[in-house]
């Protein structure tokens, strides 16, 4: 059954915060009222992290990640083939922030370089699916409706529980090699991230544990598992390794936790306050929940160094013309554009207008029509509604919500 089902009848409105009061009827109703992932600030290259003032932080979390893949055997050292594909990998590092954009840990993560992989050789299928940001609303909404527990748990190192079914070769990290393994490589046996195939390999595996205890796959939107019986439901929304988990009784998400945990590692980080970079309120007695990204804004705004900007207070000024006409026609004007980040901007105001801002939908629609080849009036536009949001980041999505009768899946 689809998701929108879901809502039992219920329409999505948006309308104004005046009309709340008067607003008697049955319904649920998402509300733009006044409403974030890592740094602002670009990560710094490995030796740049080594050679700064946080290197031992940094080489702390570069030992654990070593130490988690060889816990899990997430290789084996062997001899180089003689004519496979050996593919080389890298570290990604990240700083991991909190609501209030504030540092909340280091990571380092070991990624292969999926892009010289070939496929038929050592990767076929790579479709993985994750919840959608209208079935996460829907979801949580419901939830509230009928008041719900709603939880988080994360799976630590989620694709490496995944086992890889082709013959991958890769180069070892600079130094982890001791100096008899010169010249050896490491087989993979684990999806490790970057694969190609990691995604795939992941979302497989999680599928057959949620069936192995009794869940049920969504036909509609395959990153939703459900249970219903006499006197257990529960739906749980899949974002790779994060699970926002709903359900009737707080006593049956402790034994969905710990059966989790005897295939995974989990954390369980208790009663859901943010999720994929949104920050979750939830008024239980009034049987709201309200979603908002105003730390998201203000990375985005620190990203593209528009932080002290004056802010604006429409997302498009009135008369604005955008065309194909704009876009650049001679060297110069190409030259003038090629290190602007329009992909970038476009990419970062599309996940607030996918979440919470649907006031900028209608914008970054249009601005996405030049992605191929923006010109100047098309960044500065760009821009403009990154203003709007620095004006308006207090501004969130609510959904209001009354008792239903019903709740059918």
């Amino acid at each position: 059954m689809a998701i929108a089902n879901l809502l039992d009848g219920s329409e999505l409105d948006l309308v104004d915060e005046e009309s709340l009061t008067s607003h008697s009827t049955p319904t649920t109703i998402f509300i733009p009222t006044h409403s974030a992932f890592t740094a602002a600030e670009p990560e710094p290259t490995l030796q740049q992290a080594l050679n700064g003032p946080n290197a031992i932080e940094w080489q702390e979390a570069i030992d654990y990640e070593i130490s988690q893949l060889e816990k899990l055997n997430a290789w084996k050292i062997i001899d180089a083939p003689a004519c496979g594909n050996i593919i080389p990998c890298h570290y990604v590092l990240v700083t991991k922030c909190g609501p209030d954009s504030k540092k909340l840990k280091l990571r380092a993560r070991l990624v292969a370089n999926g892009q010289h992989q070939q496929y038929g050789l050592d990767y076929s299928e790579t479709f993985a699916p994750t919840s959608s940001m209208t079935t996460i609303r829907t979801v949580l909404t419901v939830a509230a409706q009928h008041d719900w527990e709603i939880h988080q748990v994360d799976i630590r190192s989620a694709y490496l529980h995944a086992e890889v079914k082709e013959d991958i070769y890769m180069r070892a990290p600079l130094g982890y090699l001791k100096p008899e393994d010169k010249g050896k490589v490491l087989k993979l046996l684990r999806s490790l991230y970057g694969l190609k195939q990691a995604g795939f390999e992941w979302s497989e595996e999680l599928a057959k544990v949620f069936l192995t205890i009794g869940f049920t796959r969504s036909q509609v939107d395959q990153a939703i598992y459900y249970k219903k019986s006499a006197d257990e439901h529960m739906v749980i929304t899949v974002s790779v390794d994060d699970m926002a988990v709903t359900l009737k009784h707080l006593a049956h998400i402790e034994r969905f936790k710990s059966q989790l945990h005897e295939y995974f590692k989990i954390s369980d980080l208790g009663e859901l306050s943010w999720l994929l970079g949104l920050k979750v309120e939830r008024k239980r007695v009034e049987r709201t929940i309200t979603l908002s990204q105003k730390a998201y804004v203000k990375t985005v705004l620190e990203r593209f160094h528009l932080e002290d900007v004056k802010a604006t207070t429409i997302p498009m000024n009135t008369g604005t013309v955008l065309s194909t006409d704009q876009s650049p026609a001679t060297h110069t004007e190409f030259n003038d554009m090629h290190n602007v980040p329009y992909q970038h901007g476009i990419g970062s105001l599309m996940y607030a207008a996918t979440s919470t801002r649907p006031d900028i939908a209608f914008a970054v629609a249009m601005l996405s029509q030049f992605m191929q080849n923006p010109g100047r009036q098309h960044w500065e536009t760009v821009k403009h509604v990154m203003c709007y949001l620095k004006g308006t980041s207090g501004k969130r999505v609510s959904a209001i919500t009354t008792i239903c009768n019903s709740f059918l899946l």
